[in-house]
């Protein structure tokens, strides 16, 4: 038997318990121009959530973070204060599921 712990999994289950509505598409591979990117469709479809798959497993996530606190906080938040607190929120539901 072969048991798995899987960060990125993990990551992403303590983004769905700080903001269990959270929906979005996460994919990774080249993200051109950087290392991540949250993309809100025109068309009213899925955000998308892109991480670049260069990155060490420990930036990935920081990364992955980052983008999910932007789906988190909304397209007009910016970097601004409900970013930070849908980051730092995303950051403690990682850190109690440790």
């Amino acid at each position: 038997m072969i048991d798995v712990h899987n960060p990125i999994s993990d990551l992403i289950a303590a983004a769905q318990t700080a903001f269990p509505d959270l929906d979005c598409i996460v994919y990774f591979g080249d993200v051109e121009g950087g290392h991540g990117v949250t993309v809100w469709p025109d068309d009213g479809g899925r955000v998308q959530v892109a991480v670049s798959s260069a990155l060490a497993l420990e930036d990935a996530l920081e990364v992955l973070a980052h983008e999910l606190a932007h789906v988190a906080a909304g397209e007009a938040a910016g970097h601004g204060a409900e970013w930070e607190a849908a980051f730092s929120a995303i950051h403690e539901a990682y850190e109690a599921d440790e």
